[in-house]
């Protein structure tokens, strides 16, 4: 069974009658009780990446007038994050027929900042309507799509996509000699962006029409890329001896929107941005700080000391701290994000490299190329709750975006590794291509 992810179901082809009616009952569900017949289809077919996800209801009974129920009070709307609030809800009718009424429902898709809400991580969807005649009617969507991890592997110039259920590499994407260390998908899984290390060439990866569709040259050789939530911006950070110390590449006009230079201390390694998109937080190893950078405007906003070497940083869901790993100081530290101010520094293994938080915000991962493991911290108590032996020089890690696994490029073993989160063990490694670095995913159509 594939690991899911968003729901991405365009198609490439055209759909002969028979396909497209039984495209359109995928998305339709029914449900009979108490005299009263409910078909709802599901008008997105997926698409979660809309302000609304929306919902065409009929109904027929030839008991009552239904037009006189108010259906606010009796529906109720699941995801995986939880129960939606009745606020995020709106029921119009589209018509009163007394036995053979019709409605629409939509649900809010996007948050006060106009931010996704439901992004890489629907699964289910459930919607209910209770008390109805003395029944209840529901619905489920079992959302059936999968993605496939991407990783740049820079001695190889490859970017390997990864079945991770298949363990095999299911496509190789040619970048140039040497592959940047970053990677970055846009919210629906359908654009990749990575890197020529040496030329520096930006490239867009259509992962529907599997090809490169897109370059941009940055005249700067590529390190990491990182994307806003909202994937309209990358922030490109060079290597070598490139002037400019961070890049800001517009996505939707394939152009440079801004080169940062003087207003940074030293060369930007790595870039996190918040899931509400308002904050930017930047690692500047050579000078062991981060730099806090307003979205709104692009500029640096707080400076923080952190440990000695810091690579990379990633932010709390809910935007409240930065973990921060630091390469030679073999710890994490812990920024409190409403005063930008250190509050602790967590001992790792050693050569922390890569970090990442789950996707619930309850644990803080760290990836130690020297002492080839993965440590495991609670974000309450900060306390190190285990260590996994990884592999040699764990690099980077990811959580996949069901969250099921956690995802370790091992460098020098140029493999991927999968960590279970129940078991806290590494059950498969797969072979990918020479110095694997950063992990992220793309969406594919079963």
């Amino acid at each position: 069974m594939k690991i899911f992810m968003t729901l991405i179901l365009s198609l490439a082809v055209i759909l002969a009658p028979s396909a497209v009616e039984a495209e359109a009952a995928e998305w339709s569900r029914t449900s009979a009780e108490g005299g009263v017949n409910i078909e709802v289809n599901f008008l997105n077919e997926g698409e979660p990446d809309e302000n609304y996800l929306r919902f065409e209801i009929y109904m027929d009974t030839h008991s009552g007038d239904l037009t006189e129920v108010d259906f606010e009070d009796k529906i109720s709307f699941t995801d995986k994050h939880g129960e939606i609030e009745p606020a995020e809800m709106d029921w119009e009718w589209t018509s009163r027929s007394a036995h053979h009424p019709a409605a629409e429902l939509a649900v809010r898709n996007s948050d006060a900042d106009g931010s996704p809400i439901r992004e890489q991580d629907i699964d289910q969807l459930t919607l209910i309507i209770s008390d109805l005649r003395d029944a209840d009617h529901e619905f489920t969507w079992e959302l059936d799509s999968y993605y496939l991890a991407a990783v740049p592997n820079e001695s190889d110039g490859t970017v390997s996509l990864v079945d991770i259920d298949d363990g095999e590499i299911v496509d190789e994407i040619k970048i140039g000699d040497r592959a940047g260390h970053g990677i970055a998908a846009d919210p629906s899984g359908r654009y990749l962006y990575a890197g020529d290390m040496d030329e520096g060439i930006l490239y867009t990866y259509d992962a529907e029409a599997e090809e490169i569709v897109n370059e941009l040259d940055i005249s700067a050789e590529i390190h990491g890329i990182d994307i806003t939530s909202d994937g309209r911006y990358l922030f490109i950070s060079p290597t070598g001896e490139a002037e400019e110390n961070l890049i800001v590449v517009d996505t939707e006009e394939n152009q440079i929107e801004k080169e940062f230079t003087e207003e940074l201390a030293g060369s930007s390694s790595h870039v996190t941005i918040s899931r509400k998109g308002d904050l930017a937080v930047n690692t500047v190893l050579s000078e062991n700080l981060v730099h806090i950078i307003d979205m709104e405007n692009l500029q640096v906003m707080e400076t923080v000391e952190v440990g000695e070497g810091p690579n990379e940083a990633r932010i709390s869901p809910d935007g409240s701290y930065v973990y921060v790993a630091n390469w030679e100081s073999h710890e994490i530290t812990v920024i409190d994000m409403d005063e930008f101010e250190v509050i602790a520094d967590l001992p790792a293994g050693e050569g922390t490299h890569g970090v990442a938080v789950s996707p619930e915000g309850e644990e803080i991962w760290s990836a130690n190329r020297l002492s080839n493991d993965v440590t495991v911290f609670d974000t309450e108590t900060l306390e190190l709750k285990e260590t996994i032996a990884s592999g040699e020089y764990a690099n980077h890690l990811s959580f996949t975006p069901d969250g099921k696994y956690v995802l370790v490029t091992n460098a020098r073993d140029n493999e991927l590794a999968v960590i279970d989160r129940e078991s806290l063990s590494v059950i498969t490694r797969i072979e990918v291509g020479g110095d694997p670095h950063e992990i992220s995913f793309i969406s594919r159509i079963n």
